[in-house]
């Protein structure tokens, strides 16, 4: 490994490190905030009952819709914080790897992926691009 690709990868794990911090903030408002939608239903159900009980005032069909889309704006909330953590948890559990194709350089020769598939192949040009596989980074990330 070429030094610049280990600098890389010890920048990518600093990284990693610090998402893995940002994840943890994540999951402690998650906590904030499945005790306030623990609160939030809780008054959903009284709300329900007394709207129940008051059936042909139409300031309590109001109230109770206005509520229904408190409540319903709450797990949308939720339910976004769920998925940016599990999104987030899954791109921490990957490492840095070196790429396979270009071998960490980031370039292969020019023609290289216009030759897949064909049983021969010769470097054209002594010409590069951009390795597609790593994005020209010479690393990629694997679970």
């Amino acid at each position: 490994m070429n030094l610049r690709a280990g600098e890389d990868v010890a920048a990518l794990r600093r990284e990693r490190d610090e998402l893995r911090a940002e994840i943890e903030r994540l999951r402690e408002e998650m906590a904030e905030w499945e005790s306030a939608h623990a609160a939030v239903v809780e008054l959903r159900g009284l709300v329900e009952s007394h709207m129940d009980t008051a059936r042909g005032q139409w300031e309590c069909v109001g109230k109770r819709d206005e509520l229904r889309a408190e409540v319903d704006m709450w797990h949308r909330h939720y339910a976004g914080l769920l998925n940016e953590a599990h999104d987030e948890n899954e791109r921490l559990r990957a490492e840095p790897h070196q790429c396979p194709v270009c071998f960490g350089v980031g370039q292969v020769a020019n023609g290289f992926y216009a030759r897949v598939g064909t049983t021969t192949w010769a470097a054209a040009s002594l010409n590069t691009e951009r390795c597609r596989s790593c994005d020209g980074s010479g690393i990629v990330w694997q679970t």
